[in-house]
């Protein structure tokens, strides 16, 4: 009967030797999955929030481009319109010295 005891005995040990090391497994395995995804998802919204910054510069700088292309050509357009009304002016200007003379 002893013996039988202790051979129960070393049983029970073992069995609580492969449980514990049977959770410890499971619980590293978790442990590691977890991790794992949590790294998946930062990399995920540090890609995600990289992609939006360089598309809000993108467009910042699109925008900026067609603002100074079209302030450009106003200007331009002003000067050039500006050098005909004075060039139409000085001809009259000579016209009618010419009609005075």
């Amino acid at each position: 009967m002893v013996q039988r005891y202790r051979r129960h005995k070393k049983e029970d040990a073992v069995v609580v030797v492969v449980v514990v090391v049977v959770v410890v497994v499971v619980v590293v395995v978790v442990v590691v999955v977890v991790v794992i995804v949590v790294v998946a998802v930062v990399v995920v919204v540090v890609v995600v929030v990289v992609v939006v910054v360089v598309v809000v510069v993108i467009v910042v700088v699109a925008v900026v481009v067609v603002v100074v292309v079209v302030v450009v050509v106003v200007v331009v357009v002003v000067v050039v319109a500006a050098v005909a009304v004075i060039e139409e002016e000085e001809e009259q200007e000579q016209e009618q010295e010419e009609q005075e003379e």
